[in-house]
């Protein structure tokens, strides 16, 4: 009842639905794990504020009617690193709700129209959702593959604070999304494809920018 760090190792491939049970549970350190599946009852937990690992839901017919059985109208999630869509726009319609949200990691590897539409609306309500650069660090990190191009050209017309943003996949030059943050610090660009020299030039609109990878 009173644990509040849970660290899983390697040898632990199965999460049993009682681990809703730890009610004070804070971190829960899964990224050591073999864990596929995360169990809905850890997204009901009160306190959880730290989710880390490579994980997806089990659950893949969502409504957006059941959103609140699942999840805490006072969620205190701060960090889900990180989240696998596989067809599943699960995580993406519950990040609506999760307005504590500071550091986000997604993969998604797959096509899947629904799916792509609610990543699009979970991560743009997550970039609007702030404006106020004093709280610190926000952080979004994107594995798309193929599929980057067509969210970020989604987000194109989003603005608000992230201060490091990461994104992997095929990008055919830097959109509109970048540059509409404020406060970016941190840039990394990986298997984007390559950058002209136009797109090094809108660089220079990140006038906060101080690591580019």
């Amino acid at each position: 009842w009173h644990l509040k760090y849970l660290s899983l190792g390697a040898n632990i491939s199965h999460l049993p639905s009682k681990i809703g049970r730890l009610h004070s549970l804070e971190t829960l350190d899964m990224r050591k794990a073999r864990i596929d599946t995360l169990p809905l009852e850890i997204l009901k937990l009160p306190h959880l504020a730290h989710l880390l690992g490579r994980f997806k839901l089990g659950k893949r017919d969502w409504k957006m009617a059941e959103l609140g059985k699942f999840l805490p109208k006072e969620n205190n999630l701060q960090t889900v690193a990180g989240f696998l869509t596989d067809g599943n726009p699960g995580f993406p319609m519950l990040m609506v709700r999760m307005k504590k949200l500071r550091k986000v990691k997604i993969w998604c590897n797959d096509d899947d129209t629904k799916s792509l539409a609610e990543l699009s609306q979970g991560v743009k309500k997550f970039v609007e959702d702030e404006l106020d650069t004093s709280i610190g660090v926000r952080s979004l990190s994107l594995h798309l593959s193929n599929s980057l191009e067509n969210i970020l050209h989604s987000l194109e017309n989003s603005f608000g604070y992230l201060s490091s943003l990461k994104l992997y996949g095929a990008l055919r030059g830097l959109t509109q999304f970048a540059a509409s943050l404020c406060g970016l610090t941190e840039l990394c660009l990986s298997s984007t494809n390559d950058l002209m020299g136009n797109d090094i030039s809108k660089l220079r609109k990140l006038i906060h920018l101080e690591y580019l990878k």
